[in-house]
């Protein structure tokens, strides 16, 4: 706590303010990306990533250091996807137009089967391998971020590329 309020105190407000927008410019397209990738739905995507940051705004002026607003926005993102997941009938496929947005697509497939296949799995290992395979967090931390042990999450990320490609050859 202290050093958080060590922290808060060096800055003032307008060099606050422009941590936070350095802060927002840097992370904005990753958690829209996800977010869309998730939902399949631009609106619904933009609202949560807009919802995430409003959070990690409000945590900036409780004193929160840049270290740990990262951290917190990781886990407040997967936090809401999880709970919007939740309900399968929420989720719809992802139109066409809106796969160039999320700018996560491997050029070496198709978009539209990669799309579709990645779309056919289950929320939760989709959410596994966008953080693991598209994000680039290590095991570990996406372990951290969905509350399952390290090994279990390993597991959980080999079937879901295992599902991918089954996906993938099937189609």
């Amino acid at each position: 706590m202290a050093a958080r309020l060590q922290f808060h105190a060096r800055i003032d407000p307008g060099d606050r303010n422009r941590l936070w927008y350095r802060f927002y410019a840097r992370h904005r397209r990753r958690i829209y990306g996800l977010c869309l990738w998730m939902l399949a739905d631009t609106e619904t995507a933009i609202r949560l990533a807009q919802s995430v940051f409003i959070r990690c705004l409000r945590l900036v002026r409780n004193g929160l250091s840049p270290r740990e607003l990262e951290a917190q926005l990781d886990r407040c993102v997967v936090a809401r996807l999880r709970a919007r997941t939740m309900d399968a009938s929420r989720l719809r496929r992802l139109p066409a137009e809106a796969a160039g947005q999320a700018c996560l697509l491997d050029e070496a497939l198709p978009q539209t089967r990669l799309l579709a296949a990645l779309q056919s799995l289950p929320p939760e290992p989709r959410l596994l391998l966008l953080l693991h395979d598209w994000q680039g967090y290590a095991s570990e931390k996406v372990a951290d971020l969905m509350g399952m042990e390290t090994v279990r999450c390993r597991q959980s990320i080999f079937q879901a590329r295992l599902r991918l490609r089954a996906q993938l050859l099937h189609n």
